[in-house]
């Protein structure tokens, strides 16, 4: 301890804390970085309910009156994607991390803020299927369910891909044979979808147009995978996004249906709007 009885840190960040640090300095340089970071949500309380935190608590976090529990600050960094740097080095001295830098690298090219800001009026968060003529097997539907959410603004999208018939019998049981996670992006006529299975090299990209066939539970349009031509395969389908209602019985029901299935297996409905969606490439 020194004198007074301030604990100083030891170690040292360029540009942040240094050995001479006290927790008052620490605590400022987080709650400046906090405020840059809560800056970027949609209102202080909307984060406050996503992170779980009590608004009064955090307000002493902005204001650099406290730290928080390391569960907590995993909350917070988890959600913002930075590290536990926060605490010691304002975010602008803090060397961006490869996703950063890719997501600057496609934003001055393509992206802007606005075009994640999907419109939730016509793509709700909630549970929905996602059906689609087969990758693999080119005489059968997929269908699968997933789960659509916002997030700071962003519409994500988890999806729950029922299990492979073809793998071995011997194998363990389970209710999904992976889980894919993606991104929706705004266009002017509907929604692209960007998604992967977590540490996979191949991406699908699909793209969604509002109310199909005047029905607004329905989205419809195109998924291609991203992967070489192989004999017998497609890479490109029709898609249909169908929006289950807001019951968990029936949301349960409809992942009972969900699999590898036969055309005459499919609703007449999804077989109808899968038909119509799109008539041309």
């Amino acid at each position: 301890m020194q004198p007074g009885g301030d604990r100083r840190i030891t170690g040292t960040a360029e540009g942040g804390a240094t050995l001479e640090s006290r927790p008052a300095e620490l605590r400022a340089i987080f709650g400046q970085n906090l405020r840059q970071l809560a800056a970027r949500a949609e209102s202080v309380s909307a984060l406050c309910q996503r992170l779980e935190i009590n608004r009064t608590q955090f307000n002493r976090y902005l204001s650099g009156e406290t730290f928080p529990r390391p569960d907590v600050l995993h909350r917070i960094c988890s959600y913002f994607g930075v590290d536990a740097r926060i605490l010691l080095e304002p975010l602008e001295d803090q060397s961006p991390g490869p996703g950063a830098l890719l997501g600057g690298a496609l934003g001055s090219l393509v992206l802007d803020a606005h075009d994640f800001r999907v419109d939730t009026t016509r793509l709700p968060d909630g549970l929905y299927r996602f059906w689609r003529n087969s990758y693999n097997f080119p005489d059968r539907v997929i269908a699968d369910m997933c789960r659509i959410y916002t997030v700071g603004g962003i519409t994500l999208f988890k999806g729950y891909e029922p299990p492979n018939p073809m793998q071995s019998r011997a194998a363990l049981p389970s209710p999904h044979q992976s889980i894919y996670h993606g991104v929706f992006l705004q266009h002017d006529d509907g929604v692209s979808l960007y998604c992967a299975t977590r540490g996979a090299r191949m991406v699908s990209i699909g793209f969604f147009e509002y109310a199909l066939g005047g029905l607004p539970d329905y989205l419809g349009g195109i998924s291609f995978l991203t992967r070489r031509r192989i004999q017998g395969m497609r890479r490109l389908t029709f898609a249909v996004l169908e929006r289950l209602p807001r019951d968990m019985g029936a949301c349960v029901a409809a992942a009972r249906e969900c699999g590898l299935k036969k055309p005459a297996e499919v609703p007449v409905k999804i077989r109808d709007l899968l038909a119509t969606v799109p008539p041309s490439i």
